[in-house]
């Protein structure tokens, strides 16, 4: 077959094949199309044939880019383009290309071969679409989960917090502050040395009689309402319990950085202690409160943790000694003061009784003086506010049952003060007058107990709301 013959039968077949063919010039014009390449673009014979590619393409790069290789005679493989379909869509094509040449060898045109990929095209920006939608609700599923352990780790947070509050609050009712932040830290704590504190020692008269006549838990009962109300007569002065042993307790003024008179303090403790444990009573005879012997002493000690297991915070010195001696040589309901504490209450406005000489163990002979709790009282008023707390702890460490809001008689608080009776008149009192008045006693009121013929008097005029007469 001659040329002319073969070249007949290309055309018929690229004219009428399933293949887009199109032929473009040296300077780009499209020469002629078949019509497989008109019908995937839309455009007739006369508005495609003879128009420069540059019409059909929708990325000028890629247009300049196809017209050099072109110009070069180079050949095109896959060369991936965007044309503009005649309805104003984009066709995704795939470009192919050889240069033809006559018999002499000179360039005639170059045949451009396309192929449709607009379908797969869109499925791949589908597949691509769905691909991000995926990494984005994974993404949010991990910001969930992260959301989810922040807020598990808040809780976390905050339960440890209060678990450090409450293990830091414990050991502070166990140790000193300062002492038991050193705890906490890790660190060693160093003994310190104070070169003045006021130490307070106290037991209960005739604890062995009781001890051996009772049951262990009615002794336990005893104990547990005693330093219940100790306790709260130590919160109210700012005293430190060191601690108790049997029926023996141990305070101490001085080792919190406190300001003020260190003895003062202890003296203030000390008859605090006396009024409100008139609420305990002795088990052996159930109508009358207990008794005890305080002694106070002030001078240096050394203070710190002794052992590991079971850390416990302790006084050393002389000053301890001393201090337990003035408890054990005292009297039942007196509270017995060392020569060094009596100089410093006399300066404090406190008024002391001598006692004399009393034999110390290993001190010889030392002049020891009694603290005197009626010119306290007569001079302060007494401790009313106390004591009616120390009926509500002493409630509390009996589980009584008897709410301690409602309606209770005078005689519970007023038998624990200075003269025991009342007149009939003031039999009965609500809690919400009484603690008024116990709150505004010490600034606005002053009490005086009476016989059964007198009535209950308030010798200073108190303001409008408080208690006038106790009706």
């Amino acid at each position: 077959m001659d040329p002319a013959s073969l070249h007949e039968v290309f055309e018929d077949f690229a004219e009428n094949g399933s293949l887009s063919l199109h032929t473009v010039g040296a300077d780009g014009t499209i020469l002629w199309a078949n019509r497989e390449e008109l019908n995937n673009l839309g455009y007739s014979r006369e508005e495609y044939i003879g128009k420069h590619i540059a019409k059909f393409h929708c990325d000028p790069d890629v247009t300049s880019d196809i017209l050099s290789k072109l110009a070069g005679f180079e050949t095109l493989r896959n060369y991936p383009a965007r044309l503009k379909h005649a309805d104003g869509s984009i066709v995704y094509v795939e470009i192919s290309s050889s240069v033809h040449r006559d018999e002499d060898g000179r360039f005639q045109h170059t045949r451009c071969f396309t192929r449709n990929i607009t379908s797969r095209v869109l499925m791949e920006a589908q597949r691509e679409m769905q691909r991000v939608n995926n990494e984005r609700m994974r993404e949010r599923e991990i910001m969930k989960m992260l959301q989810h352990q922040a807020e598990h780790l808040n809780r976390q947070s905050l339960r440890l917090e209060n678990e450090k509050r409450l293990r830091q609050s414990l050991l502070n009712r166990m140790l000193p502050p300062q002492v038991s932040s050193e705890l906490l830290q890790g660190d060693g704590v160093v003994p310190q040395f104070y070169p003045q504190v006021a130490i307070f020692f106290s037991d209960i008269v005739g604890f062995t009689n009781m001890a051996s006549n009772v049951p262990p838990h009615a002794v336990f009962a005893l104990l547990n309402e005693l330093y219940m109300v100790m306790d709260l007569c130590a919160s109210t002065a700012g005293i430190y319990k060191v601690e108790t042993i049997g029926d023996a307790f141990m305070g101490v003024a001085g080792i919190q950085d406190e300001p003020g008179n260190h003895c003062a303090a202890i003296a203030h403790f000390s008859l605090l202690v006396k009024d409100a444990i008139k609420v305990v009573k002795n088990p052996l005879a159930p109508d009358d409160p207990i008794q005890i012997r305080i002694g106070i002493h002030s001078g240096p000690v050394v203070a710190g943790i002794v052992g590991n297991l079971m850390p416990r915070f302790c006084l050393f010195g002389d000053t301890v000694n001393v201090a337990s001696r003035m408890e054990s040589t005292g009297a039942a309901d007196r509270i017995h003061c060392s020569d060094p504490v009596a100089k410093d209450l006399a300066k404090a406005g406190y008024k002391l009784l001598p006692r004399g000489e009393v034999e110390v163990k290993g001190k010889g002979a030392m002049k020891t003086w009694w603290l005197d709790p009626v010119a306290q009282t007569s001079k302060h008023g007494p401790n009313l506010d106390v004591i009616i707390r120390a009926i509500q702890t002493k409630a509390k460490a009996s589980s009584a049952r008897r709410p301690l809001d409602q309606s209770f008689h005078l005689d519970e608080v007023w038998q624990h003060l200075p003269g025991r009776s009342l007149v009939s008149q003031a039999r009965e009192c609500s809690p919400e007058k009484l603690l008024t008045g116990a709150t505004s006693f010490s600034s606005t009121l002053a009490y005086r107990c009476c016989s059964d013929s007198e009535d209950a008097r308030i010798l200073n005029e108190p303001e409008e709301g408080q208690i006038r007469r106790c009706q």
